[in-house]
Order: structure tokens, then C-alpha cells, then sequence
């Protein structure tokens, strides 16, 4: 919480979970703050095994977003007490913003993350040897926010894209 320069009095819930073998994680903060985390180990190909400790790290993302969704400021502190909740501007911004936000803390705060791995550095590398980057569908805000985007970097766009735009 110091790092994003925030506090709060409740706590978060981590809900440990083992029913599947794929690791899982994911974050509400709606009605209140919950971490999902599936602990089965990361397959090879899904890029999470060359960290250590990747619970960790992993943990430390979930949690930024936490933070960065609970913070709130200016006209929203008093709005808050009135509407509740569900009164969180930042879940608002784009899922580059949100998403590389988490992997630079996760890079910053723990000994590996993903931004510092050499699969993102080999991957920003390509877009730019590839000149992907002089693309305007390549790098449009709804491209770089895309989940589900079917060409290369599939489902890492919001992650690899964030953590540069963001760092």
C-alpha cells in the first residue's frame, strides 16, 4: 500500500484454492477486497516458470490491483460514504493501465516479475524488429486493451503493452 501511497483499515481475503491443474488467480473489490488464488504449479508454456517464487509475485499483482482499485481521491472521498462500494473510479481505466501497473509492482517489488523476464524483453523486442509498433491498428487503445485479441501477443497484450507504457 506505501508504494502506490495508499491505505486502508480492512483487509484483504486470499482465498487459497486447489481444484484445478491450471493456476488461477483473480481480484474483486466489490463488495469487499477478495484474492482467488488457484495454487496449482504454472505448465511451461504459459509463461509463468521462469520466476522465483511466482506465488509471490503473483500475490503482489493481485494486491496492486486491490490498491490501485480502492484508492480514491478528490470529489470521490465524499462521494464514497454515500454511494458505497461500488464507488471506485479507477476500475474505470483501461486494462493497460490496470494491468501494467501490476506487472511493474510485481517487477519492482518482488526479486522477478514479469517485466524483467526475458520472455517480455524478447517479446517488446519483436514488436519493434517487426515494426509493429508504426502499426496504428497494432498499437490503438482498444488493441493494446484487448483480452481476446487473436494475433500475436494473444492474450498478453494488456500485461507486455501496460508494463511499457506504464514503466
Amino acid at each position: 500500500t506505501k508504494a502506490l501511497g495508499s491505505t486502508f483499515a480492512e483487509k484483504t481475503h486470499v482465498v487459497i484454492v486447489h481444484k484445478s491443474d491450471q493456476p488461477g488467480i483473480f481480484t474483486f473489490v466489490f463488495p469487499h477486497r477478495q484474492i482467488f488464488f488457484e495454487i496449482a504449479l504454472p505448465q511451461y508454456g504459459i509463461g509463468l516458470n521462469e520466476f522465483t517464487d511466482w506465488h509471490d509475485w503473483l500475490l503482489t499483482h493481485e494486491f496492486t490491483h486491490v490498491v490501485h482499485l480502492e484508492t480514491r481521491g478528490g470529489l470521490y472521498n465524499w462521494l464514497a460514504p454515500v454511494f458505497g462500494s461500488w464507488m471506485r473510479p479507477n476500475q474505470l481505466q483501461p486494462p493497460w493501465t490496470k494491468e501494467g501497473l501490476a506487472v511493474l509492482f510485481e517487477s519492482t517489488l518482488t526479486p522477478k516479475g514479469r517485466g524483467e523476464s526475458t520472455v517480455y524483453r524478447m517479446m517488446a523486442r519483436t514488436a519493434v524488429s517487426e515494426h509493429l509498433l508504426e502499426d496504428p491498428e497494432f498499437v490503438a487503445t482498444y488493441t493494446i486493451s484487448n483480452f481476446d485479441k487473436k494475433s500475436w501477443p494473444w492474450t498478453l497484450r494488456p500485461y507486455l503493452f501496460g508494463y511499457y507504457l506504464i514503466r
